[in-house]
Formats: C-alpha cells, structure tokens, sequence
C-alpha cells in the first residue's frame, strides 16, 4: 500500500503526498452539520482548476462517500524569507488577474498559498475563493488570514472586489523584500498600523486604500507583462463519482 506524507492541513482538509503528486483531501459530514464543509468542497470545486502557468495544476477530481479527493502537481513549500520578491509579484500578479478576469476572487493569498513548481511560483488552495459579487450581493468578511487581510476587511466591509487580493499579494511582497510582516495583531492593531504606513515604491499603488489600490489588471501594466485576458473552460478534472 501506498503511503501518503502529509504536506499541509487546512479548514476543509489536508493536502497529502501521493507518489509524484500532491493530493488534496477533505471529508465532510451530513450537509445539515457540516455546511462549512459543503461550500468549501463547492469553492475547491468550482473556483479551482483553471489551466494557467502559475496557478497549480489539477488532473483529477473524485468525489466519493463524502469525501473529495483532488489530485495535483506537487510542488515544494514557498520560504518568503529567501524568495525574489519581483519574480514573486509578476507570477502570483499574473495568476490574480488570470482568476479576476474569468470571475474569481482568491481571497486567501498568503506564503501557505503558494507552492514552487520547478522554480515557477504557482497559486493553490481555492477553499475560500468565490465568484465576483453581482450587483448589491453581499461578501463575507470572513475571508483572508487576518495579516494579510485588507483595511476594507478589518473593518467589515461586505463589498469588496479583486483588489483585496492585491493587497494581500502587496503583504507577501513586503514580507519578501524586508523579512517581516508589514502590520501585526489584532483587527484594531492593524488597522492602526495601516493608518501610520507610509509606503514607498510598487507599495504606493498595493498597499493603500482600496480607491487607489491597483487592480490586477494595473498592476500587470506597470510590471510590463501582458495580461491574460482570454477566458478558458473551467477543467472538470477527469473522475466524478
């Protein structure tokens, strides 16, 4: 029998090694005691698996007995502390308006979240991801690990858009380039912290308020890199049981 070496455990999940891939697994409950569970399998499900050279790649889906198994190119762990800090930003940038462009904010982009493949920084884990609001939709704030999550969040905003996750791509980015966390603590902590930033560089359009904030779209302009802007067909990753 195949022995599996756990890579990571998640709020919907693990994520084992499986020979040459990595495997995504998360068991819920009857759906009346696990809806949490539910809409995070949906999100992996629907949000996830789109082909793009820096969001990692899916080959199968199984859904079997509650239980969902996704299984993926298995990449080694991202070390922020050692990373190239513009590589990082035109590939995970790249990845964020490939997503924003067919309709999906991330909403959870932090180190955790991103994996090397071959030197290539490539975006995972999509349990939080939902589709771009519509209208007077509402959006819950509860998305984003706190110290990557932007002021409009901290303060409970319901409606928010893909420049969350620039923001978040801006927190990893500091982190990259200066070796520590730009803001830390509780909501009220940070949001003081924020107000007291003055950001210099490629942080004056991420880190700053959502009206000046670059979208993905801005940002891969600056960069000088040419954005995706074709949509593709959402890959329904092979078995479904």
């Amino acid at each position: 029998m195949q022995m599996a070496h756990v890579l990571g455990v998640g709020a919907y999940g693990q994520v084992v090694k499986l020979g040459q891939y990595a495997c995504k697994q998360c068991k819920v409950r009857n759906i009346r005691e696990d809806i949490g569970g539910w809409t995070g399998v949906a999100r992996e499900i629907h949000c996830g698996g789109f082909e793009h050279p820096h969001i990692c790649k899916r080959y199968t889906l199984e859904c079997q007995n509650f239980q969902m198994s996704i299984r993926m190119e298995l990449g080694t762990p991202f070390d922020v502390m050692r990373a190239h800090p513009q590589k990082l930003l035109c590939e995970i940038g790249s990845a964020l308006q490939f997503l924003h462009a067919n309709g999906i904010l991330h909403r959870d982009v932090k180190p955790d979240n991103i994996i090397l493949v071959g030197g290539v920084h490539k975006l995972i884990d999509f349990g939080l991801a939902r589709p771009h609001s519509k209208g007077t939709d509402c959006l819950s704030d509860y998305a984003i690990t706190r110290f990557w999550r932007p002021p409009e969040l901290l303060t409970g905003s319901e409606t928010y858009d893909g420049k969350c996750d620039v923001w978040s791509l801006g927190v990893v980015y500091y982190h990259a380039v200066y070796k520590k966390k730009p803001f830390a603590g509780n909501a009220a902590q940070m949001m003081k912290a924020i107000r007291r930033f003055r950001p210099t560089g490629i942080l004056q359009h991420l880190l700053v308020s959502a009206d000046r904030r670059f979208t993905s779209d801005e940002l891969m302009v600056h960069l000088g890199r040419t954005p995706f802007v074709r949509r593709v067909r959402l890959l329904s990753g092979g078995n479904h049981k």
